[in-house]
């Protein structure tokens, strides 16, 4: 659980984008030898940009060969016999399984009993990975024990339980953090620090000066690569997006279907909301907003949130049933909290995925950005007030 905590997140942000062209792909072969006792198949899994690749093999006496093409390292698993649809935790964990960096080159992985324990012997960059893996593998074991007993209590909604057990977790994890953030900053033309960067920063907002101060650190090579494209173009993003630029304008329909666009609201100061029911402390959430809109007064301010629910009946009901009636839309199919990103044309916009919303924004009269991320807690109020009598103070996340 600790231990791949944001693994999930990483690998939906690497397939929020289409699939760019693959170009200069370079030859691969993998031999291996597995003991001879090892019968089955294997399946290789990688991804050329944001296309996923698996390719299988059946085990002759141990051995075995892969083939293929790749355009720069990339993350590749292989897996004896690997499990067919939904599998545990547990069983996610013991598979017979290994990650490494595949890249162009004719690479050898020996073992003299399964997959897990094999070594890799040809890949330039898996010199790196190795290291900052068995760095992680030392905390990963000081966690282990905790794994199982965090489960339990989620299972059994033991809220004290669980606090009370992250605060023996939440130590290891920041040395965990601290022993990522070292190997960054030791290894720029590494693409496995690169991942690891991609996994602190690439599912989240992305904070201007911060991350290009972060993402500069490395070398061009590996800023070239997908993820490297990636975190570029967010970056690209966020500059249009900073307090003084002008709101980008969208039009979705109301709880009616009536259309309803940002732009209609010019003349007004705009708390600009991207939420979902889901989402936690949903009521605490509601009631801060409530609280900023009257206490500034409804003729000083609007609000317009945007909702990620299933339709627009969801909506009006979702409306009605909490007596929400701050100026409403629905972006039907916007959010695919499946694959955790954004889909729609708004969330693209406004780089909006289920990972960083809720998120509220404060647009003056004239469509002009004040505040992104602005914080929703019992000083949104406050802070919003601040802002509207002091324009030029203004900054990113609150």
């Amino acid at each position: 659980m600790f231990r791949n905590l944001w693994k999930n997140a990483l690998l939906a942000t690497a397939l929020s984008v289409a699939s760019g062209a693959l170009y200069a792909q370079k030859a691969f072969t993998l031999n291996g030898k597995l003991s001879k006792d090892k019968s089955g198949m294997l399946r290789l899994t990688y991804y050329n940009d944001s296309l996923e690749v698996r390719d299988s093999v059946e085990l002759k006496e141990g051995a075995f060969t892969f083939k293929g093409k790749v355009k720069e390292p990339v993350l590749a698993t292989l897996e004896l016999n690997p499990r067919h649809g939904r599998v545990t935790y547990e069983e996610y964990m013991n598979r017979d399984a290994l990650e490494f960096y595949l890249e162009p080159a004719k690479i050898s992985l020996e073992s003299s009993g399964g997959v897990k324990t094999a070594s890799i012997r040809g890949s330039k960059n898996q010199i790196s990975f190795e290291k900052i893996s068995a760095l992680q593998a030392k905390l990963d074991s000081q966690l282990a024990p905790y794994e199982k007993l965090y489960m339990k209590y989620r299972s059994e909604r033991d809220t004290a339980g669980a606090r009370a057990l992250m605060l023996k977790v939440n130590p290891i994890l920041q040395e965990k953090r601290e022993t990522d953030s070292l190997f960054i900053a030791g290894n720029p033309d590494s693409y496995a620090a690169f991942s690891i960067f991609f996994k602190q920063r690439g599912p989240f907002i992305i904070e201007l000066p911060a991350v290009e101060k972060e993402f500069n650190h490395f070398s061009n090579k590996v800023k070239k690569s997908y993820l490297g494209r990636k975190i570029a173009s967010r970056i690209a993003l966020a500059k249009r997006l900073e307090p003084g630029n002008k709101a980008p304008d969208f039009t979705l329909p109301d709880a009616d279907g009536r259309p309803l666009s940002l732009s209609s609201l010019q003349g007004k100061n705009v708390l600009l909301v991207f939420w979902t029911r889901s989402m936690a402390n949903f009521q605490a959430f509601k009631n801060n907003i409530d609280k900023a809109w009257e206490g500034l007064g409804k003729d000083r301010l609007s609000v317009l949130a945007v909702n990620y629910s299933p339709d627009n009946a969801s909506l009006k009901d979702l409306m009605e049933r909490e007596s929400i009636s701050w100026l409403s839309v629905s972006d039907v199919n916007g959010m695919d909290f499946i694959r955790m990103r954004g889909s729609g044309s708004v969330a693209a916009t406004y780089d909006l995925s289920p990972v960083t919303i809720p998120q509220a924004w404060l647009v003056n009269a004239e469509g002009i950005i004040l505040a992104r991320n602005l914080k929703i807690d019992q000083l949104l109020s406050d802070r919003i007030g601040n802002l509207l009598q002091n324009p030029t103070n203004t900054k990113k996340h609150e």
